[in-house]
């Protein structure tokens, strides 16, 4: 991606800069797949600048929603939010219905509020977004949304809804498995869809047959699969494996910068020193 954009960059003539907004979105995205964030950053922030001046909604949208999503990483969640929210303004339209390509960028949003326990925020943004997602036809973004739907229900007692999106999410995976360039992100939310069930057996089974394809070049990918097995081995209290892969993906996080990444794997990192029974290096983690 990166070879053909520099080529078509050298070639492109001047009333063609509003490709240059295309080109950056997608040179962003190679970057972050390859774990080169503050390069994504940069793409992601020139996409949003062109794409703004020639008023390429969607493209701008597109860019809104990935520097949303490396803040994310960054454990910056307020300027996730906002990234998000300037996505959404893009997305009204008439009535303030939201074009169906937001669907992501709502989705994320949930996400965002789950993280500060805003349940009921979370679930009306999640809501919305299994209601886009059956519009545009989109079942991978309709799984990402009952996944996380299915998992708020069930912590707020919820139980006979959380069971039915979950029953749908698994039939949606059966018949439309996700592509590799969501495969990790599915993958992960649907193995703590069921932890949260108290469903480790199941977890580990369905981690062994669509979790399995983890050791690419793709840094990204790469990362959200040892946290999924790092999370199926403390459930499994297998403190052990669950060292190995943290030894790993600690320093990989911390020198990218990916704070949030980093926050996520020294919790894991206290469970599994509690599980030894290591006290005090797990309240250190902490």
């Amino acid at each position: 991606v990166l070879q053909y954009e520099r080529q078509i960059l050298e070639q492109l003539s001047p009333e063609h800069s509003y490709l240059k907004g295309l080109l950056a979105l997608s040179s962003g995205a190679a970057y972050e797949v390859t774990g080169q964030d503050e390069a994504a950053f940069r793409s992601f922030q020139e996409a949003k600048q062109i794409s703004h001046t020639f008023r390429n909604r969607t493209a701008e949208l597109s860019a809104l929603k990935r520097l949303g999503d490396l803040a994310m990483r960054r454990g910056q969640l307020h300027q996730a939010a906002h990234s998000y929210r300037q996505a959404l303004e893009l997305a009204r339209i008439r009535d303030h219905q939201l074009l169906p390509v937001a669907t992501q960028t709502v989705s994320a949003l949930g996400q965002v509020c789950y993280e500060w326990d805003q349940l009921e925020e979370a679930e009306g943004y999640l809501r919305q977004g299994v209601k886009l997602s059956r519009k545009l036809e989109n079942p991978y973004d309709l799984l990402s949304n009952l996944q996380n739907l299915a998992r708020i229900y069930w912590i707020r007692g919820d139980r006979e809804s959380a069971l039915h999106l979950r029953r749908e999410a698994e039939q949606i995976m059966f018949e439309s498995p996700p592509l590799p360039s969501m495969a990790a992100r599915l993958a992960v939310q649907q193995v703590r869809m069921y932890l949260c069930m108290g469903e480790t057996q199941t977890a580990v089974l369905w981690a062994q047959v669509h979790g399995q394809d983890w050791k690419s070049d793709h840094l990204y990918p790469v990362e959200l699969m040892k946290i999924l097995w790092i999370r199926l081995w403390l459930a499994q209290e297998n403190a052990s494996n669950a060292f190995e892969t943290l030894k790993e993906a600690l320093p990989q996080a911390r020198q990218a910068g990916r704070w949030g990444v980093v926050i996520e794997l020294l919790v894991l990192q206290a469970l599994a020193l509690a599980l030894n029974r290591q006290v005090s290096p797990a309240s250190i983690a902490l």
